[in-house]
């Protein structure tokens, strides 16, 4: 990944597609490093992450909860 300091462990799911072909991924990835974090994170069509929001493991369990108790 070049000079980035971060590398992705895994790709757990792609959440979406925007109108340019890039793909909204749920990612593991870790920083520096340090623990491992969770982001939702926009890739283009070549695989090059772009963008990023990251969880913390429990954040991403209250995430969780809170999506499950909604009526979609």
């Amino acid at each position: 990944m070049g000079d980035q300091n971060f590398k992705i462990l895994e790709e757990i799911a792609v959440i979406g597609k925007d109108g340019h072909g890039n793909e909204k991924k749920l990612v593991k990835i870790q920083w520096y490093n340090g623990d491992p974090v969770y982001e939702v994170r926009a890739f283009d069509k070549s695989g090059k992450a772009l963008r990023r929001s990251s969880f913390k493991l429990e954040e991403l369990l209250n995430l969780r909860e809170v999506l499950n108790e909604l009526e979609v």
